[in-house]
């Protein structure tokens, strides 16, 4: 028996019992371009890489040959829905510098026998170059403390607040009219914090006169009667009222 080649599991051979090969073997490969227009002129290429090579044959299952087509398409089928990757080789070449995977099966379910049973089959095999993936070493994560640290809260500078005049300040404040009159005069002290109330009876505390205790005196001039009416506090709005004796 004389072994042509493989691709996994299917063994390209040739022997007096059995044939089990393939013919009309195809290798496909190509390049990728992208294509930069010019004004007026042919455009510019640019070269981006390789595109994927594609191999196509087909293979005859044909029990005359000694082969069991089923069991043989079988095979065929599982590998495809598994993604199965694995090296051509035909003869002492590996063909393609990565592994293949089939991408497609075209089967023909030629003849029959009396009984039903499948005994020749074509199946037409189209692989693409399978490009494995890169392995990086990314590393470890340094682990992390779950504990969480204890945070110094910044609290703000408290502002210092200014003293706040007294009641007696304020009323002298209010009669030499720095906090203005009637609703003015309200809101201002009630925005800077001060009581209305408070400050307002002082003002009227302030502004009540004393009684007055009057003397009179009688003051002959001329041979006539005055009466002389002052006050104590030095003479300070002195009233006169003369009265005429005859």
């Amino acid at each position: 028996m004389a072994i042509i080649g493989g691709w996994g599991g299917m063994v390209f051979k040739v022997s007096d019992k059995e044939i089990n090969t393939f013919k009309g073997l195809k290798w496909n490969s190509g390049a990728k371009f992208t294509e930069h227009q010019i004004h007026l002129k042919e455009p510019l290429l640019e070269f981006t890489g390789p595109e994927s090579e594609t191999i196509t044959f087909t293979m005859i299952f044909s029990a005359y040959l000694g082969v069991n087509p089923i069991k043989e398409i079988d095979k065929l089928l599982l590998a495809t829905r598994k993604g199965e990757a694995h090296r051509l080789v035909i003869g002492s070449k590996t063909y393609g510098k990565s592994k293949w995977v089939i991408v497609k099966l075209s089967t023909n379910l030629e003849k029959y026998d009396g009984s039903g049973n499948l005994v020749h089959a074509s199946v037409s095999v189209n692989m693409k170059s399978y490009q494995s993936r890169p392995i990086y070493n990314i590393p470890s994560k340094p682990k992390v403390s779950i504990v969480p640290k204890k945070v110094k809260v910044l609290e703000e500078p408290k502002k210092k607040e200014k003293p706040k005049k007294s009641i007696k300040e304020l009323a002298k404040e209010v009669m030499q009219g720095k906090w203005g009159n009637g609703a003015e005069r309200r809101d201002s002290l009630t925005q800077a914090g001060y009581s209305y109330d408070e400050v307002q009876a002082e003002v009227n505390r302030m502004n009540a006169r004393p009684v007055q205790n009057w003397q009179t005196t009688s003051v002959p001039i001329n041979g006539r009667t005055t009466s002389h009416i002052s006050k104590k506090n030095g003479g300070v709005g002195m009233h006169h009222n003369t009265m005429m004796n005859y």
